[in-house]
């Protein structure tokens, strides 16, 4: 991200930004975008949970949209998040969404307890 907002020419239209900023690009990203995301079942999907940071990721389903994931949804998040480490895997389904907006917890809990995923979906078995 840092060398793509380097000084190239075609971002010679937007002026000398460069000297305006405090930070690198990436910098700011990581202080101020969340990212959200669904269920992408690839291992380059898995390595950008990473390389943007799980604590910016909110992962999220468009329920019922036929182009989303349903029905299906749930082996998708299987797929997409099973075998990571559980603490990653809390943050992107709730913690971040927590820590970004201003929930109710114990209601967020609560409803996750009735209809969320169980913790024991995302475990991968050996082969």
């Amino acid at each position: 991200m840092d060398v793509r907002a380097s000084v190239k020419h075609t971002s010679g239209k937007l002026g000398d930004y460069n000297s305006n900023l405090t930070m690198k690009p990436s910098q700011y990203v990581a202080r101020n975008i969340w990212i959200g995301c669904s269920a992408l079942p690839d291992e380059e999907t898995t390595e950008s949970y990473y390389q943007i940071g799980i604590d910016r990721i909110m992962w999220g389903t468009d329920y019922p949209h036929p182009e989303g994931t349903w029905p299906a949804t749930l082996e998708k998040m299987v797929l997409s998040l099973g075998g990571l480490p559980e603490t990653d895997i809390q943050k992107m389904l709730a913690g971040n969404a927590l820590d970004v907006y201003d929930v109710d917890a114990d209601a967020l809990w609560a409803l996750a307890a009735r209809i969320g995923p169980r913790k024991e979906s995302f475990i991968k078995q050996a082969a």
